[in-house]
C-alpha cells in the first residue's frame, strides 16, 4: 500500500514531536532543502518545550534562514496560540525576519 502525502506529514510530525533530537536535526536538515513552511507550527512546539539546547539552537537558525514571507503569519499564529495572553505580533514583526513593506502591510492586516 502507497503512503499518501498526508500519511507521509504525520510520520515527519510524529518523528518531530517524539524522536530524538538527532533525528529532529536530521529532518530539519531535509526541511531546509526543500523549502517547506508545513512543519513550522510543530518545530515552534517543539523548540517551546524543554529539549536539548542544541535542537533549540538548530531550530532558531533554522527559522532565521527562512526568507520566505510566508514564514510570519505562521510563526504569529504558532506564538500566538502558545502565548495568547501576549502580543506577538510585533516582535515577530521586528524579528528582522520581514522588510518594512511586509511589516506595514501585516500591520494593517
Amino acid at each position: 500500500m502507497e503512503k499518501t502525502q498526508n500519511d507521509i506529514r504525520k510520520n515527519i510530525i510524529n518523528n518531530i514531536l517524539i524522536g530524538t533530537d538527532e533525528q529532529v536535526i536530521s529532518i530539519i536538515t531535509e526541511l531546509k532543502s526543500n523549502n517547506d513552511l508545513q512543519f513550522i507550527p510543530v518545530l515552534i512546539d517543539v523548540l517551546l518545550s524543554k529539549r536539548s539546547e542544541i535542537l533549540q539552537k538548530t531550530i532558531v537558525e533554522y527559522l532565521s534562514d527562512i526568507k520566505d514571507p510566508g514564514l510570519v503569519p505562521i510563526l504569529i499564529e504558532s506564538l500566538t496560540n502558545s502565548f495568547p495572553e501576549k502580543n506577538v505580533t510585533m516582535l515577530v514583526l521586528f524579528s528582522g525576519n520581514v522588510d518594512t513593506q511586509e511589516q506595514e502591510e501585516l500591520q494593517n492586516a
